[in-house]
């Protein structure tokens, strides 16, 4: 009986060995297969060398602040606290936000994480005999938990976050550009409008007195009634351009107040001329230049860069992860007491590797892929309309 003991547990090893080979194969190959690619790198573009016409080209930097230059936006309001009460800008802001914690918390996943964790109770049991019993136990323990980063997982996961804090920001930026511009550009409209106004009515009292001069002609013969009736449709006409223009000013006033934040009851303008603003000096730049100034086409490259490393990651999770843990604890047969504590002290390691998802981990790769191959066409389409807009 014992020698067919023996012999069952002798045929039974081979059968053990070949299950432990079969699954450290299946453990090394799905690591294999999860080999990431070469990096793309982004589409080269014909960029063009030079303008079309005569143009000089310069190094000094671009001024953010560029219309503090003109001094009449600075005597009125300052456009800074414009952009800071805007809704637009505001709700971006949070979004960069929002994106900068996003990304600190993948820096903090390289860091082990801590558990502190206490407990204490009191039992009580009764025998069918009618007797009794109480129990008490106290315990304190610390764990600890780090995953080593392999093969660069968690890393690729920081360079993507990090990749899409910089696309909120510029995405902001261009926001903060496209912002100050429409409101600068509502300012002087609204300027433009006023001085057209008042040379329209300089111009109507102008008409009122010619048509008054023509009307006393008339009566004495000296001026023949089509005279007469042109110098009065003249005078209709102007006054019906003054009310265009009177409307024209309260729309635009009525967009200026909304792009600064504020309601038309809030919102005041000096009375000022166009000969008060200072056109701030434009210098030319190549295009190439112009290209890296332009935060929209940052944000597409930044966006790049993030689904480049989405696809890392992607690839990565496919490979085996490694998990450190280790505790550390006292338990006392006390209740709120760890008097003559018994200690104790634990540390593993655990190696885990998905042999079977249902292909759930292969298609998150193709869909990272898939996404990056959108967000190169998009920089490549943001590139390409960028140069069109140059060269027109």
């Amino acid at each position: 009986m014992r020698q067919t003991e023996a012999d069952d547990h002798r045929s039974s090893t081979p059968g053990k060995t070949a299950v432990l080979l079969l699954c450290a194969v299946l453990f090394v190959l799905s690591g294999c297969l999860a080999r990431p690619p070469a990096p793309q790198e982004p589409p080269s573009l014909p960029l063009p060398k030079q303008w079309r016409g005569t143009a000089t080209t310069a190094t000094d930097p671009l001024d953010a602040d560029w219309w503090r230059t003109v001094h009449s936006v600075k005597r009125d309001w300052r456009l800074t606290r414009a952009v800071a009460d805007s809704p637009h800008f505001t709700l971006l802001l949070e979004r960069v936000i929002q994106a900068e914690i996003q990304w600190r918390n993948s820096n903090a996943s390289l860091l082990p994480s801590l558990n502190l964790s206490g407990s204490t109770s009191r039992r009580y049991s009764r025998t069918s005999g009618g007797d009794s019993t109480t129990g008490s136990a106290t315990g304190l323990s610390l764990g600890a938990s780090y995953e080593v980063d392999l093969f660069g997982r968690i890393a690729a996961e920081i360079d993507a976050a990090q990749a899409t804090f910089a696309a909120t920001r510029y995405d902001a930026e261009t926001v903060r550009l496209s912002l100050l511009t429409g409101i600068a550009a509502a300012y002087f409209q609204q300027v433009a409008t006023r001085e057209r106004l008042s040379i329209a009515r300089a111009n109507l009292d102008i008409t009122e007195r010619v048509l008054a001069i023509v009307e006393t002609r008339l009566r004495f013969g000296s001026a023949a009634q089509l005279d007469y009736d042109r110098q009065l449709a003249t005078l209709l006409g102007q006054r019906s351009t003054i009310l265009t223009l009177e409307e024209q000013s309260r729309q635009q006033f009525s967009a200026l107040a909304v792009l600064v934040g504020l309601s038309t009851a809030q919102l005041s303008l000096a009375e000022e001329s166009l000969d008060a603003l200072q056109v701030p000096v434009v210098t030319p730049y190549l295009p190439s230049e112009l290209l890296l100034r332009r935060p929209d086409l940052a944000r597409a490259e930044a966006q790049l860069d993030a689904a480049r490393a989405n696809v890392s990651v992607a690839r990565k999770a496919l490979f085996p992860t490694l998990q450190l843990t280790g505790s550390l604890g006292s338990a006392s047969a006390a209740l709120l007491s760890l008097a003559n504590p018994v200690t104790s002290a634990s540390l593993a390691a655990g190696l885990s590797q998905a042999i079977f998802d249902g292909g759930r981990r292969r298609n998150q790769v193709a869909t990272a892929n898939s996404r990056q191959r959108e967000t190169l066409e998009i920089y490549r389409k943001a590139v390409l309309t960028s140069l069109k807009e140059v060269e027109d």
